[in-house]
């Protein structure tokens, strides 16, 4: 006969071996939990990842300079609707943003110009270089005018750093730039005054060459009367990861 103090004994150790099956269960559910839950969180850091490194998203991360008469909010409707009419014109004069959001893998353009028939336009680019470390660099360009006068006026380099952008120090393309770069030594303030006021110059981020930009001068006039005073009319930069390399050529 089985002794009461037995199954007493046997049903404190049952109920002691249910007890620790049942927290060892709570606790594995726990820690698959807290896995996926980890896991879900580096998806999404890896997803806002891509997409921060994605031209739109790159595009959005831009300093509010960057575009004028656009915040955040007006910048989503762009990249949207692929156009934005700032609001205020009337039939004098309208302004509109338009931008180029065609899966290009590494470059943007946005252009700023006028629905009324003004002439004017500014046209922004962005195009990213991926260094030989594997992080990114985003070039920044603005230049504008009107068909016969085009002007550099901003050019700029960030750093890509977890999901921002921050202007980088280091000297990848000297920032005075300009004709007397492509004119040949010894040319005179007389000469320089007279192409300077007939030609026009700007950075072109050309997003069919993915590791190269361009400082162009050019003309409406055409260039054939200052070919022997200039090196070249394009001043070609080839990113290799670490530098620009450049050099000068006749286009």
């Amino acid at each position: 006969m089985m002794r009461y103090d037995t199954v007493i004994n046997d049903m404190v150790n049952l109920k002691s071996e249910v007890k620790s099956d049942i927290f060892n269960g709570i606790n594995y559910s726990m820690i698959f939990f807290a896995r996926l839950g980890l896991t879900s969180i580096l998806v999404v850091i890896f997803v806002l990842g891509l997409k921060c490194q994605a031209m739109t998203g790159l595009f959005r991360l831009l300093p509010a300079a960057c575009t004028p008469e656009l915040n955040s909010k007006e910048r989503e409707i762009l990249i949207e609707k692929a156009e934005y009419i700032v609001p205020g014109g009337d039939s004098n004069e309208t302004v509109k943003y338009s931008i180029d959001t065609t899966d290009v893998k590494n470059y943007l353009r946005c252009e700023y110009s006028f629905t009324t028939g003004q002439r004017a336009f500014v046209i922004i680019e962005i195009k990213k270089f991926k260094r030989a470390n594997g992080k990114f660099i985003l070039m920044y360009s603005q230049y504008g005018g009107v068909p016969i006068e085009v002007e550099q006026r901003e050019f700029i380099i960030y750093n890509i750093r977890n999901g921002k952008l921050i202007e980088c120090r280091e000297i990848m393309i000297p920032k005075d730039l300009g004709l007397k770069n492509l004119l040949k030594h010894g040319f005179s303030d007389s000469l320089f005054t007279e192409i300077k006021n007939n030609t026009n110059s700007s950075f072109l981020l050309n997003p069919d060459k993915e590791n190269e930009l361009e400082f162009r001068i050019s003309s409406p006039l055409g260039l054939n009367k200052y070919k022997k005073y200039m090196m070249g009319n394009v001043m070609l930069f080839t990113w290799n990861g670490q530098s620009f390399v450049k050099r000068i050529i006749w286009d």
